[in-house]
């Protein structure tokens, strides 16, 4: 019997030790991956494993930057949330204020959806302008329709933000355009993109929409990874003078969904490339983890 124990405690240790040091020589390829990862160009980013937690990689993650049209993913929260809870439906019809037109229409030079002044629009193609054309004039128009104004819409933003535990987040605004005292981070983007992703499973789809049509001018989607990246989904663009070109992308391979968060680059081929570069290192890196087997009984 004694024999047998210490056969036992032998066995124990020999397999601790090779998990040990199984699992050492993964960080330590984990580490050397990443820092090759960290030497990306995005001034903020980070990358993270959606099935399981994990963060790939970060660079100033929590680093306070002007979100650009980022925002407008705390805005599309705010809209699933209304729908879900049945506030509001998808035929639920907002009138285009003087305000969306001259913020957000063709004239302001910003990103729009080419909506009409007093027109009334649904919410299913609002939502669809917000997502694909980025449409700052759809995002005022919802935000007034659902608070009576943008700036008590921002209210319920922030509101929801802390809810959230986006504490490194103050939003002015419903589109993202430049407002003094607004910011987010690369990580608290990260967490509001999980929680739609959870959250919102059956709504999620929209965010994979390559083109969408209005006013009969048809505009693609600026997350050229689309369609082109085997796996990507979604999410979103932006970019002002003072946040430069940024990017939230996802995708799903092998059971695997990658979110990757990239801010401060210096223009849209640069965005689009770094994007791809991201992804596929992440999920080379997952395909190449080992799981460490169960010991047998």
């Amino acid at each position: 019997m004694y024999y047998l124990r210490l056969m036992n405690l032998s066995h124990y240790f020999i397999y601790s030790f090779w998990s040990f040091l199984i699992a050492c020589l993964f960080l330590f390829f984990l580490w050397t991956r990443g820092a090759c990862a960290k030497d990306t160009i995005a001034s903020n980013a980070i990358l993270i494993n959606e099935t399981t937690g994990v963060v790939l990689m970060e660079k100033n993650a929590d680093q306070r930057r002007p979100p650009a049209s980022l925002l407008k993913l705390m805005t599309i929260e705010l809209i699933f949330k209304a729908l879900d809870e049945n506030r509001l439906t998808l035929a639920h019809k907002f009138r285009i204020s003087k305000k969306a037109v001259r913020e957000g229409g063709p004239k302001s030079g910003n990103s729009t959806m080419f909506t009409k002044y007093n027109s009334e629009i649904s919410l299913e193609n609002l939502l669809q302008g917000i997502i694909v054309h980025s449409g700052n004039d759809a995002s005022i128009a919802v935000a007034e329709g659902m608070a009576g104004s943008e700036k008590a819409f921002a209210t319920l933003m922030n509101e929801r933000a802390h809810e959230l535990g986006l504490h490194n987040s103050y939003f002015v605004n419903s589109t993202g355009l430049p407002a003094k005292g607004q910011y987010t981070s690369a990580r608290d983007i990260s967490k509001l993109v999980l929680h739609i992703i959870r959250r919102y499973p059956r709504r999620y789809w929209r965010f994979g929409q390559t083109h969408f049509t209005w006013n009969k001018i048809t505009q693609r989607n600026r997350n050229f990874l689309l369609g082109k990246v085997p796996g990507v989904d979604g999410l979103k663009t932006g970019y002002t003078k003072a946040a430069g070109y940024c990017l939230v992308t996802s995708g799903l391979r092998k059971q695997n969904r990658l979110v990757a968060i990239l801010m401060g680059l210096k223009d849209a081929k640069k965005r689009t490339k770094e994007g791809r570069r991201m992804m596929e290192w992440g999920f080379t890196l997952l395909d190449q983890m080992k799981v460490i087997p169960a010991e047998k009984s």
